[in-house]
């Protein structure tokens, strides 16, 4: 999965599924078989983290993947460019082409905090489970730093934002 481009998993999810939304893991399947390098999916560690992967989930119907986490998830876990994936993270906070973001937008900061969980995740679940290891942080190690996240979150936001509250697209 690492090794697909971020930008044909948005282009055959949005054909597939127009909307927002959610998919169950076998039409997420029938989406992606068709891209090139997309084989060997059954027997990876990517089937385990579609299957048992709660953060991927529908809130609305956990049965299903959401298709704004499964693209969230893949900016952090495709070997894609920072632009492009800034680019797709700008689409997801503000879907029409405006020339600025904002830093008080309503759906920036629950996409910031998912997005910092699952990078999170992904370093202390997900590769150590890929090569056979345990977690490095135990579950009550994981809960503590979730409830840090806030501060990462708003230190970040400090950083990228500066003063400003608008940030150009560039």
């Amino acid at each position: 999965m690492s090794h697909l481009p971020l930008d044909q998993i948005v282009e055959k999810l949005d054909a597939f599924l127009p909307e927002a939304g959610s998919l169950t893991v076998d039409e997420l399947i029938e989406c992606l078989s068709t891209m090139p390098g997309f084989t060997d999916y059954q027997s990876s560690h990517f089937m385990k983290i579609l299957n048992d992967g709660v953060y991927l989930r529908d809130p609305e119907d956990n049965t299903r993947i959401s298709k704004a986490s499964f693209i969230l998830w893949s900016l952090l876990y495709t070997k894609t460019r920072s632009k492009v994936k800034a680019h797709y993270f700008a689409l997801m906070v503000s879907p029409v082409e405006m020339e600025k973001i904002s830093s008080t937008d309503h759906d920036f900061g629950p996409l910031i905090s998912t997005l910092v969980s699952f990078a999170c995740k992904l370093v202390n679940q997900y590769e150590p489970a890929k090569s056979g290891l345990a977690p490095e942080l135990e579950d009550d190690d994981m809960i503590q730093f979730e409830q840090s996240v806030r501060g990462l979150i708003d230190n970040f936001l400090d950083n990228v934002f500066d003063v400003n509250s608008l940030l150009t697209r560039d």
